[in-house]
């Protein structure tokens, strides 16, 4: 029970700091707060298991710097590594994004932030820890687990309703995709329209069978136009609802980047030529 009290206490005094250092990274770079972790509460889950892998596998081995260090390297290379497949693979999403760092892999590490981990992780088994688990021997053994299980309360509840709705996201992504299907489904009904007119108008006789086809055709792009846009309304409900989706974007930027985002960009900038076009045709008839 001693080594699991002393693993916690690593674990949500190292995750803690770890969001710390985010809002500072991000307050310097934006200028403003910014929560950056991926749950609510001031904690980022990734720092604490990085620093308590780290101590537990290399922590014996402290006194070899380089052992240290490139072993911290390789581990919390491949915890981040880790971590990012398995939200890429939930969220369909990546929650950062080094494509455009040079030696990265799969943008999910790169050489850059893997060196630095290192020596973040140098100061802290060889300055940060000590001092940190002489103030937990301070705390009373008591009051120390009551913390505790406060702690892990609030933070399984946090990460159970903030995983529940960030798994909504894909079901966001895939209404995107739907209404871009069907605003592809516009474009083409409207180019048969084009092509029709350009190789049928030519035949006299064919005339009234062209007129009922450019009818249907018309008709058919209204029905996708009136669908198209009861889709948009609906997504735009259930992502105003999603505060969480509103909280991730925020914290991570990239987020805002990602593919679906601009289709539904593209989309809006349609829907809005459609309403002024309806605007212009009804002041038209006036």
């Amino acid at each position: 029970m001693e080594q699991l009290y002393l693993w916690l206490w690593i674990f949500f005094l190292y995750a803690f700091l770890g969001w710390c250092s985010e809002v500072v990274f991000a307050a310097v770079k934006t200028g403003k707060f910014v929560n950056r972790g991926y749950l609510l509460g001031p904690v980022c889950p990734i720092y604490g298991m990085g620093v308590a892998l780290v101590l537990w596998a290399l922590a014996p081995l402290e006194g070899n710097l380089l052992v240290l260090y490139f072993g911290s390297v390789l581990i919390t290379s491949a915890l981040e590594f880790l971590l990012g497949w398995i939200s890429e693979k939930l969220l369909h999403q990546r929650l950062w994004d080094y494509s455009n760092m040079p030696f990265n892999i799969c943008g999910h590490v790169c050489l850059a932030f893997s060196l630095v981990w290192g020596f973040a992780c140098l100061l802290v088994v060889r300055v940060f820890h000590p001092v940190l688990m002489g103030l937990v021997a301070l705390i009373p053994h008591l009051v120390g687990w009551i913390l505790l299980a406060v702690f892990s309360a609030a933070f399984l509840t946090d990460l159970i309703l903030t995983t529940a709705a960030a798994l909504k996201l894909p079901r966001q992504i895939r209404a995107v995709e739907d209404m871009e299907k069907l605003l592809r489904s516009i474009s083409d009904n409207i180019g048969e329209s084009l092509y029709s007119g350009v190789t049928k108008l030519e035949l006299e006789e064919r005339k009234e069978e062209f007129q009922a086809k450019m009818e249907a055709r018309n008709a058919k792009n209204e029905a996708l136009r009136r669908e198209l846009e009861e889709k948009i309304a609906a997504y735009r409900a259930s992502v105003g609802k999603n505060r969480t989706y509103h909280r991730l974007v925020k914290a991570f930027p990239h987020l805002r980047e990602e593919r679906h985002h601009r289709r539904l960009e593209e989309l809006r900038a349609y829907m809005a030529r459609r309403n002024q076009e309806k605007q212009e045709s009804e002041e038209h008839k006036q």
